[in-house]
């Protein structure tokens, strides 16, 4: 029973066994196959692939091929033109080659043939021929040199018309219109006593004076006349004391008359001592500053004498600086030249020549003297001073409203056009002057401007002024070079 139990027991256990290997081998070979139909999968799927990127390859190549096979025959085509170009070329320059030869024989031939009729030989034909030449050069030289020298005439000429114009700054003075006659303003209530008892002051003064007096009561006046400028001077001095005072007497009026006179001469001394003060002059003797005080006295055709020589001053500074003069010596000058019509002259004495030896007398050097006796042109001129001054003394005679004329409203017109200029963008300075029927304006712009739009500019900006005269625009384009003489 017992081993039955067991016999049954190891039938049953190997059965077992048997069932669970046989399970577990079904499953391996289930996972087998379903491992070798997903690798079979795989393979199809990549031998797919390689099939396409195979046929893709070969198309590819396919298309290389043929693009290949078209560059070639392009290739071959060209090869092949190129070489017909050669052999057009070769026979190109073989027929040129054949043309040169030609050439060059019918040059010899043609050169022979002008030997045999020239009777010279080549080297004598070129050498006259260079001397022909030569001498034709020569000629044309000549007239360009003629020509050059024409133009540079007139460039030293328009140079030189364009530096007297920067010296030409405009000064406007204050210039006299009193000739013979001068008109002092009194009050009302001061006639009567101006006049006097039975006219014993009005009498009084004149006598003293050496004038005539005008009263006019209408417009509260009083007009003084004489010849002497002088007596017109020492006259109004006099009565404008006088009729400060409260009472007015004969006595009074002498004693007035004696001390103007007394101070009279400090006071033309301080005249031309404030001359040199606005020509920056030092140490001027008093003789001299006296005389020129006795020019603001004098008038020659309306313009006062010493006024004018201030200018004249004025001018002869600023052209010596320019040509490189010594500007002091030629301010001086210019203040001086017309001192001789401050002094008493000799019969047939001009006052250039009596200037010259008053300034002599006072220990004023040489050469002063001798450009203020020259500059009327009666002596010779030594000094480049001497030059300049009768062209300054023109200068200033010939400024509007210093002769006979001036013109409050011309004068007006001729600042506001130095004004509106020298406001305008690239301009450095600019003056204006008469210019006969017109104002002429001098500008100086900015290196490197542009000079017609500029003067389109200063053009269309004085047509909106609406002026009475033309302006007439003239450009420096540059300064005038000039060497300075050596001290």
């Amino acid at each position: 029973m017992d081993s039955l139990s067991i016999l049954l027991g190891l039938v049953f256990g190997w059965l077992l066994c048997w069932g669970y290997r046989a399970i577990r081998l079904g499953s391996f070979h289930q996972t087998a196959i379903s491992i070798i139909q997903h690798a079979e999968r795989e393979a199809q799927k990549i031998e797919h692939e390689k099939k396409t990127a195979l046929s893709s390859q070969e198309t590819k190549m396919r298309e290389e091929r043929a693009s290949l096979e078209k560059e070639w025959r392009i290739l071959k085509q060209e090869r092949k033109d190129l070489q017909l170009e050669n052999l057009h070329l070769s026979r190109t320059k073989k027929a040129l080659s054949e043309k040169e030869n030609a050439a060059h024989t019918a040059t010899k031939q043609a050169q022979k043939q002008l030997e045999a009729i020239s009777k010279l030989s080549f080297e004598e034909a070129k050498r006259e021929l260079w001397l022909r030449a030569e001498a034709e050069a020569k000629k044309d030289h000549e007239k360009r040199l003629l020509e050059w020298q024409a133009i540079y005439d007139k460039e030293c000429q328009a140079r030189a018309s364009s530096l007297l114009f920067c010296a030409l700054e405009r000064k406007v003075q204050a210039l006299t219109k009193e000739t013979f006659v001068t008109e002092i303003s009194i009050p009302d209530k001061t006639i009567s006593k101006l006049i006097g008892k039975e006219g014993r002051n009005i009498q009084t003064l004149e006598t003293l004076l050496g004038v005539n007096l005008l009263i006019d009561e209408a417009e509260q006046k009083v007009r003084i006349s004489a010849h002497d400028p002088k007596r017109r001077n020492l006259a109004k001095a006099t009565l404008e004391q006088v009729l400060s005072e409260e009472k007015i007497t004969p006595v009074t009026i002498k004693t007035t008359y004696e001390a103007i006179c007394s101070s009279f001469p400090k006071i033309l001394e301080e005249k031309g001592r404030d001359a040199c003060k606005i020509l920056q002059l030092e140490d001027v003797p008093s003789t001299i500053l006296k005389t020129l005080g006795e020019l603001s006295l004098r008038t020659s055709c309306g313009q006062n004498a010493l006024l004018h020589s201030i200018e004249v001053a004025e001018l002869m500074g600023i052209a010596a600086l320019e040509l490189g003069f010594y500007a002091e010596k030629a301010k001086f000058i210019g203040l001086c030249h017309d001192i001789g019509k401050a002094i008493p002259l000799k019969w047939g004495e001009s006052h250039a020549v009596a200037g010259s030896k008053f300034l002599a007398s006072c220990g004023v050097e040489d050469e002063i003297c001798q450009a203020i006796a020259s500059h009327h042109g009666e002596s010779k001129m030594t000094s480049y001073e001497a030059r300049l001054l009768p062209i300054c003394d023109r200068l200033s005679a010939l400024l509007p409203g210093s002769r006979r004329d001036q013109d409050p409203l011309f004068l007006e017109m001729v600042h506001q056009c130095e004004q509106v200029a020298t406001n305008m963008p690239g301009i450095l300075s600019a003056w204006a002057h008469y210019g006969g029927s017109h104002i002429e304006l001098v500008v100086r712009p900015e290196p490197q401007m542009e000079t017609q739009p500029l003067v389109t500019s200063l053009e269309k900006t004085f047509a909106t002024l609406n002026l009475r005269f033309p302006v007439k625009v003239t450009l420096i384009p540059e300064k005038c070079s000039f060497i300075p003489r050596q001290s």
